[in-house]
């Protein structure tokens, strides 16, 4: 861990001080490929203080929601990744909440339980809904699009529910 724990939090940094202090529009596609690379980080090494964070997070829950909600920015409108406000006040602002809903989630503070071993199956139909909810929108009148994608979420929950009373209990995994 030693080192990595530093490189990890030098990571993180130089993934948001820069659209902080020296801003350019335009860079949401390369803030994009930060975060894939911090969550190539999160696969590879642990986050340091990552048992602390989690902690936090679930314990105190109410005050961090507090926090994000007294940097949030209601009146602003537009994408500060797309384009950059003026004010590095609210700049900073807008990627602390990104900053602190990054590390709950690289600390593993959202785990939920799943009793009925759904999650493979979810994660299968999302991936299918994510390649083709654009087509089913574009070749149906609406709202056919959105009713068959959905539609299919119906269909492998039920697949899901009969192979479950069936007594066969895979766990899919991706």
């Amino acid at each position: 861990q030693g080192s990595n724990g530093v490189a990890f939090w030098l990571a993180i940094a130089t993934t948001y001080l820069p659209a902080i202090v020296a801003p350019y529009p335009n860079a949401g596609a390369y803030h994009s490929t930060d975060l894939f690379m911090l969550g190539v980080l999160a696969a590879k090494w642990k986050l340091p203080g990552q048992q602390f964070i989690r902690k936090c997070w679930q314990s105190y829950w109410p005050f961090v929601l507090a926090i994000l909600l007294i940097l949030s920015t209601p009146r602003i409108d537009g994408r500060c990744d797309l384009d950059p406000f003026n004010s590095a006040w609210v700049r900073t602002r807008f990627f602390a909440i990104e900053v602190i809903l990054i590390t709950g989630f690289i600390s593993k503070a959202f785990v939920a339980e799943d009793p009925w071993n759904l999650t493979g199956i979810l994660n299968v139909w999302a991936l299918f809904a994510y390649v083709t909810h654009v087509a089913w929108d574009r070749l149906l009148p609406r709202p056919g699009g959105p009713l068959v994608t959905y539609g299919f979420l119906v269909a492998v929950l039920v697949v899901k529910g009969i192979r479950y009373l069936m007594g066969r209990q895979e766990t899919i995994r991706i």
